[in-house]
């Protein structure tokens, strides 16, 4: 809730009085690392989020976050995040969450045929997830045909 309200101080100290608790907790250590990337903070993000795939290496959403604090981080490694993202579908292949944020990076690095089969896939394995029908439909309208994309955000709706 700190968080939310912009109060990054606070947020932060309960998060730490959350590992003196349970220095293995890998929620609270998410949640830290999401912080400090919020607060552009990547090295501190990044020892958060390694520090969380030191102890367990099968936690798809600890990957996700990380690759998308690579993504944004402007030193950032294009060949880290995306192998972070492939990670996170070896463990978790019908994860749209984590097929969204992967297909929306390879469009930023150009690969639009990669971006669509990426999120082709997230329909695939989950019709009800939003943001992989109104990514796909966004990315249409901007490379594809029209009809194609009124057609996706359609199937989207339904």
């Amino acid at each position: 809730e700190y968080k939310k309200a912009g109060n990054a101080k606070k947020a932060r100290d309960l998060f730490n009085s959350a590992l003196k608790v349970d220095p293995k907790c890998s929620a609270a250590l998410l949640q830290l690392g999401l912080l400090e990337a919020d607060q552009e903070n990547w090295s501190t993000a990044e020892k958060c989020f390694e520090k969380v795939l030191s102890f367990d290496q099968r936690n798809s959403r600890v990957m996700q976050a990380y690759a998308i604090m690579e993504t944004r981080r402007p030193e950032g490694d294009s060949r880290k995040a995306i192998g972070l993202f492939e990670r996170a579908l070896l463990i978790n292949p019908r994860d749209a969450g984590v097929l969204q944020p992967y297909a929306l990076y390879c469009a930023d690095l150009g690969d639009i045929d990669m971006a669509r089969d990426l999120l082709e896939r997230g329909t695939e394995v989950n019709k009800r997830h939003a943001p992989v029908w109104q990514a796909w439909g966004v990315l249409e309208t901007r490379y594809g045909e029209p009809e194609v994309a009124r057609d996706i955000f359609q199937q989207g709706i339904w």
